[in-house]
């Protein structure tokens, strides 16, 4: 386990001052030996030795992450299934700004970022639509990322501050949506009558990011780009009526965040032997040089701004009733400006070394975007829980939520063919290179525009769920015999309307509209040419000639329209006693879906829709075992079956293209669902009277009808793009073992060291997956967004009256994000580790200063690819974000 920290960590090591380098790489390893410092102790200690009340201890103040963090061991031994939880303090207690972002906390999640924002999460290495995420119990409604018609759930709108707690749930029962092949996020909604809930809260905040070189001189939008600072409020109120039996809980929320990016791309490689033929890498007489295609850079401004707010009514007027009603309301803008220069179509290599070379340059160009995303999300709930009697239990849970994206896209690109060579070399960490036609490639008179359009994406997503759940004999505190059985109802509607304007091709140049920026492209080496959008846009598009015939293809092959009815029903029979719980449960799904699509052939748009639909019943069996082996050792065992149904992108979109990235993106409406058997074993060890808890857990997973999505390269009017089409693999296993470590005090081995706290935890994952394409079998020892080793580690220390400072460190390791027919062209994420700081300190009860800093020591994002999944591909500049912000509490 130390050897694969390690290597997940060496890689950090080379872009940071010596001092820092040296500090880096001790979190992970000390605060795992810190936090087991005591096991062993409490190991030998005499076994049946009741447990205490974690929360009794003698001159200890128990608060902030010492407090969470018995929380988070409390709920884990209370549960009867393998689940993990963050509550609401330690979901803010580091400078996450999504709760994405927070859940890669929990042993066994990860997050899958857009740049450096966390937009959704995975369990267990799975992909994100695997992992089906509900507010108290019930589906929400989802875009996906771009209102492409994916089943993840966009976690960057939901904010932290009005939800109670974060679960993640790895071992399933029937209750659970059939949809949960990797497992289940649930987000508890905070309520009034939380156990130490204020009356009142305001927060007021500023951040400030560290790079903010891309310069606005060119950016759209409402807002500049210029200065590094955001600013954020929160505010809750909590207030009970009518003798606690009425409570009211109102947030809302402001957050804006400005921010930069240099992304700097070899997009692919070529390969040649020693003759100067093109070969593949696989060939024999390949000579080992891996030529770049390309060289690029895309510079961003971005401004984020989101806000909302929920409102909660709880009615409990006696013990055994309880009833709720609960809205929400988010508002996500983003505006994003690209500037985007490439010499591409590099080809004819010559004098080639392992870093340098020469080409012909068969392109060169400038590209301009603006991205207005917006992203929407919104619902409302209710839900009553009856306790009939002592015996019987009645839950019934109905909602209705909705999703919105819209994206306004204006896009230009401007190229020139100048088919002369330059000579280059990636021996630095940026690569640089020197045209032989410097001057002209500065000149812009020399570039007609080809692609131009104005497109507007709108997507909706509705979900209407309804369920009922009894319960006999079923409570964690009954014994004997008892059973659960539940009938749930689900409608999920997404549509997604594009309309879009394209121009005729070289019908206007540079020349006029462009400048020199003053900014040293990462990535780029020489100068280049920006467009000047406002000329551009406002006195040049209106002369140029619209393109009907392209207009309308690219207006209605992306349109849809899905819908999809589940109704399923279930029954669980328990056996429980004062150390051992079984249960074993049936459920049967059943799903009927619509789809509706344009016809497209041949580059044409046919009359009519395209109509693809289909149902089908599935039963599925689950097992879940806890057995108490003393009040400190637990084990649990489950074993299930879950399904995995396709995306509505895959079945009823036609066709995706995105120009500025040369990709195509096409659906499959014959794909079939993927069904996983699902096994986990895991042992629990609670230590130092309930302050610590050790766990391990060994999962095994066996998916049969995979859904991987595949590319394959296609030239296109003399460009190559890459074409991504899912289809069914053959059979994906993977095997994984998930270790956490949580010890909130080290009062134990020396009161001087009641205040400080540890936590870490490790998953490692092994994974093979095959698939067939165009009669070919491919293999390979990875999963599609599976990291081999993945893990966080904490440490915290409690100052007097609650102040405290936590150092948080998370590795995700190097994953396969996107399959390549030609293996070699697989495109990979670099293993990525970040380091998060926070310091609290308490004015006095009423009053709290937070001053917490993101990504301490600039890691950047990256992705490779090549035959060993070890060549550069892209890397992304973020810089470091600090954060600073004052409560009020009542």
């Amino acid at each position: 386990m130390a050897l694969m920290l390690e290597t997940g960590i060496a890689f950090v090591k080379t872009s940071v001052s010596p001092p820092l380098a040296r500090l880096r790489p001790r979190l992970l390893p000390t605060a795992l030996a810190l936090a087991l410092a005591p096991v062993a102790t409490a190991a030998l200690a005499n076994d049946t030795a009741p447990a205490t009340d974690a929360h009794q201890l003698d001159a200890i103040t128990v608060t902030g992450s010492q407090l969470q963090a018995r929380a988070e061991i409390d709920a884990r031994r209370e549960s009867a299934g393998i689940v993990d939880s963050l509550s609401a303090d330690d979901i803010g207690a580091l400078p996450d700004l999504t709760i994405a972002e927070s859940l890669r906390r929990i042993a066994g999640v990860t997050t899958v970022y857009n740049d450096d924002i966390g937009q959704f999460a995975s369990i267990r290495a799975a992909h994100p639509d695997y992992v089906p995420v509900t507010l108290n119990g019930l589906s929400i409604a989802t875009t996906g990322d771009h209102g492409e018609g994916t089943r993840k759930i966009n976690l960057q709108v939901i904010p932290s501050g009005a939800v109670q707690q974060l679960q993640a749930f790895k071992s399933l029962s029937p209750e659970h949506d059939a949809g949960a092949l990797a497992g289940l996020i649930n987000i508890v909604p905070s309520s009034a009558f939380d156990a130490g809930q204020s009356i009142f809260t305001a927060t007021v905040g500023s951040s400030y990011s560290t790079y903010m070189d891309v310069p606005d001189d060119n950016s759209a939008g409402r807002d500049s780009k210029h200065s590094p600072y955001g600013r954020s409020a929160q505010l809750s109120w909590a207030p009970t009526f009518a003798n606690d039996t009425i409570g009211l809980m109102v947030t809302g929320m402001y957050q804006q965040r400005p921010r930069t990016q240099s992304n700097n791309v070899v997009t692919n490689r070529l390969y040649y032997n020693d003759q100067g033929a093109a070969v593949a890498p696989t060939s024999p007489d390949w000579n080992g040089v891996a030529a770049p295609d390309s060289f690029g850079a895309h510079s961003y401004t971005n401004m984020f701004t989101k806000h909302g707010g929920t409102v909660r009514l709880d009615w409990r007027p006696n013990e055994r009733l309880q009833a709720s009603l609960f809205g929400f309301a988010y508002y996500s803008d983003e505006q994003e400006t690209r500037n985007t220069n490439r010499v591409f179509n590099l080809d004819q290599h010559q004098d080639l070394t392992a870093s340098s070379g020469s080409a012909r340059i068969r392109g060169v160009d400038s590209q301009w975007r603006y991205n207005d995303f917006n992203r929407d999300q919104m619902g409302l709930q209710g839900n009553l829980d009856w306790a009939i009697d002592d015996d019987n239990r009645l839950r019934v849970d109905a909602g209705r939520s909705r999703a919105w994206y819209q994206s306004t896209r204006p896009f230009v690109t401007f190229v020139y063919n100048p088919n002369t060579r330059l000579d280059y070399d990636m021996s630095g960490k940026l690569a640089s290179f020197d045209p032989a036609n410097a001057s002209a490639l500065l000149d812009g008179a020399n570039f007609s525009n080809r692609n131009t359009y104005r497109d507007v994406r709108e997507a909706h997503s509705y979900v209407s769920h309804l369920r009922a759940d009894f319960g006999h004999n079923a409570d964690a505190d009954d014994r004997g015999l008892g059973f659960t059985a539940g009938l749930e109802v689900r409608q999920m509607d997404m549509q997604r309307d594009i309309d879009a304007t394209y121009y005729r091709q070289r019908q206007a140049t540079l020349e006029g509209i462009s400048f020199i920026p003053d900014f040293a492209i990462p990535g780029y080496s020489q100068p280049a040419l920006w467009l000047d959008a406002d000329q551009f846009w406002n006195n040049v598009v209106p002369t140029l000639a619209v393109d009907p015939a392209l207009s309308r293809y690219n207006s209605l092959v992306n349109d849809y329209q899905y819908d999809e009815r589940t109704v399923a029903g279930y029954i669980n029979g328990l056996y429980s006693t004062d150390t051992l719980r079984l249960s074993a449960g049936l459920r049967l799904d059943r799903t009927q879906f619509d789809a509706r699509m344009a016809r497209a052939l041949g580059g044409q748009i046919l009359e009519g829709q395209a109509k693809a639909s289909d149902s089908a019943s599935e039963w599925l069996p689950y097992l879940n075992a806890s057995w108490s082996i003393s009040p400190r050792w637990k084990l649990k065992a489950s074993a299930s079956q879950t399904l995995g149904r396709p995306n509505p992108e895959s079945i009823a979109t036609v066709e995706n293209v995105d120009e500025l990235e040369l990709t195509i993106n096409r659906g499959n409406p014959q794909i079939q669902p993927r069904r996983s058997t699902n096994l986990d074993l895991g042992a629990e060890f609670y230590f130092s009277d309930g302050l610590g808890m050790l766990t391990a857990t060994v999962f095994n997973k066996q998916i049969d009808d995979d859904i991987l999505s595949v590319s394959q390269q296609e030239t296109i009017d003399g460009q190559v793009w890459t074409v991504t089409s899912p289809i069914n693999g053959e059979r994906t296993r993977y095997t994984g073992l998930e270790l956490g470590v949580v010890n909130s005090s080290f009062a134990a081995l020396h009161p001087a060291l009641a205040p400080l706290g540890a936590s870490f935890n490790l998953m490692l994952v092994e994974g093979k997956s095959s698939y067939l394409y165009q009669g070919q079998k491919l293999a390979l020892d990875q999963l599609q967004y599976q990291s081999k080793v993945a893990g966080n580690a904490s440490l915290f220390w409690a100052l007097p009256r609650g102040s405290e400072i936590r150092l948080s460190a998370n590795h995700q390791g190097k994953y396969l994000e996107e399959f390549a027919v030609e293996p070699w062209k697989n495109i990979w994420i670099k293993p990525f580790t970040t380091y998060d700081l926070t310091a609290k300190w308490m004015i006095n009860p009423a009053w709290q200063v937070r001053l917490e800093g993101r990504n301490l020591f600039g890691a950047q994002r990256g992705r490779l690819t090549g035959p060993n999944g070890d060549l550069f591909r892209a890397d992304l500049e973020v810089g470091r974000t600090w954060m600073a912000n004052i409560s009020y509490r009542y």
